[in-house]
């Protein structure tokens, strides 16, 4: 409100006609507001239009002219109240109602049905709507959509032996040709399943883990509410967290994590369908302000997912620091579509010479990729368990036999490394790998004499009895056989 507007006449000194304020702002929902004139008689006042009606309450002082504004359905428009006086200069009160934005919000991000099949939504609109559902889903008789809060139920049928299902409720409208659309992704079958969509962020306790090894507490100085510790004892297992998740919309999504190390040099690994995708720096901030917003936060950047059912997973990487990672949640928020990259074309063995390839070039199976191991003294190196094989796609050009020469090492006294072929499920060649005993040196391991026919191949390498050992593998190189 703009201050007290003084109108007087010099012929009479004791008149006055006044306003408690210049401006009154609506938003496109529309409603009412008071204003006060001041006056030391009669006066009336008019509105410029007919959506902006006044009405002046006799017998009061303050707040003696009620304005109501409709609701607007089109751009923003302005009105003007005009009070006049006889013998005294008119007074004006503008009036400005914001442009109609049509919105349509729901309560719920996402359902995930249970036993009990009925559920509601509670919709809030400021424009009338249409609900398309599933034909699994059937709406109540009463969803009849109105502008405002309300609440809609809805009843999903049995499953029976479908298993799992998913779908959209659909909230539709349009205004002046353009169209709103809301989804509300709806997962039937399974309440470990965690739905993400294009329509709304979804945050995930760490608890909710399937698998992985989780130590959880209920207070922690650190993050309060509930967390998973990873890390801190042998195996991957206990270094990992893994998610079943729902994508509704294939695209990029954005991936956030809330959690705290005290390791100099730790990795946060993420891994989509047993493929990484990520590889993040995770820094020491044990001595964060957990009240902080932006406190304990890892920004993991953008993971593509298709849609339907996918395993995440993430994996805490100690690096030469040490420590564990309390894990609290983390946030998916969708990010655009998926951008597909030129592919690298294929390493390329031929008998001219040989190739090396690098283990976490792998286009499929678990890679576990670390930083600086004392083993291997380089930046990177995959892990292979026994039902964690890693592939690798290879073009070649000259048909004829080849040996193998692998830099890997395990703790296992009785594991063979098996090289598979294509989609051949029996070992081409397999070779006892013997147990490290603390040394620094690279190990090599040779399979030799290999024939491999022209053209493009999948090279799979598989851990074979390791008695739960892994397999730290770094590098590969393919030479002819002399």
């Amino acid at each position: 409100m703009a201050g007290i507007i003084y109108s007087c006449q010099d012929k009479d000194a004791n008149s006055f006609l006044d306003a408690s304020g210049e401006e009154l702002t609506f938003s496109s929902d529309g409603g009412t507001q008071y204003a006060t004139i001041f006056a030391s008689g009669n006066f009336t006042v008019t509105s410029s239009e007919a959506w902006c009606k006044i009405e002046k309450i006799e017998g009061e002082k303050n707040d003696n002219l009620k304005i109501t504004v409709e609701r607007n359905e089109g751009t923003e428009r302005t009105a003007t109240i005009e009070a006049t006086a006889e013998g005294l200069d008119k007074i004006t009160i503008t009036v400005k109602q914001a442009l109609f934005i049509p919105t349509i919000t729901v309560k719920e991000g996402n359902v995930n049905i249970g036993d009990t099949l009925n559920f509601t939504l509670e919709i809030t609109s400021n424009i009338l709507f249409t609900i398309e559902t599933p034909t699994w889903i059937e709406g109540n008789s009463s969803n009849v959509p109105a502008i405002g809060t309300k609440t809609y139920s809805f009843t999903a049928s049995p499953i029976g032996d479908v298993g799992v299902r998913a779908g959209k409720i659909l909230l539709k409208a349009n205004y002046q040709g353009v169209d709103t659309i809301v989804g509300v992704p709806v997962l039937q079958g399974d309440p470990t399943v965690i739905l993400v969509g294009k329509d709304a962020a979804t945050t995930v306790p760490a608890e909710k883990c399937t698998e992985g090894w989780q130590l959880t507490n209920a207070v922690d100085w650190l993050l309060f509410d509930g967390y998973v510790v990873l890390g801190g004892a042998d195996g991957l297992s206990q270094l990992s967290a893994s998610y079943r998740i729902y994508a509704t919309d294939e695209g990029n999504y954005n991936f956030n994590l809330k959690g705290a190390t005290w390791g100099t040099t730790a990795t946060m690994s993420i891994y989509v369908d047993n493929k990484m995708t990520k590889l993040i720096s995770v820094p020491q901030n044990a001595n964060d302000d957990p009240s902080s917003a932006t406190g304990f936060w890892v920004k993991l950047g953008d993971v593509a997912l298709t849609s339907g059912m996918h395993t995440v997973k993430f994996l805490y990487n100690l690096g030469s620091g040490g420590g564990v990672f309390d894990f609290d949640k983390y946030t998916m928020t969708y990010n655009g579509n998926i951008t597909t990259p030129d592919p690298e074309p294929d390493p390329v063995v031929s008998k001219s010479a040989p190739v090396t390839i690098e283990s976490d070039a792998c286009t499929e199976g678990y890679a576990a990729v670390m930083p600086l191991d004392w083993l291997f003294n380089k930046e990177t190196y995959i892990i292979i368990g026994e039902n964690e094989p890693a592939s690798y796609k290879v073009n070649v050009t000259d048909a004829g036999n080849y040996d193998f020469k692998l830099n890997a090492a395990t703790w296992s006294s009785t594991a063979s490394v098996g090289l598979y072929i294509d989609n051949n499920t029996t070992a081409t060649a397999t070779v006892p790998i013997s147990k490290i005993d603390n040394t620094i040196d690279y190990l090599f391991v040779s399979l030799d004499n290999v024939a491999l026919p022209s053209g493009k191949h999948v090279i799979k390498f598989k851990l074979l009895n390791p008695e739960g050992q892994t397999l730290n593998f770094n590098k590969f190189t393919i030479t002819s056989h002399p």
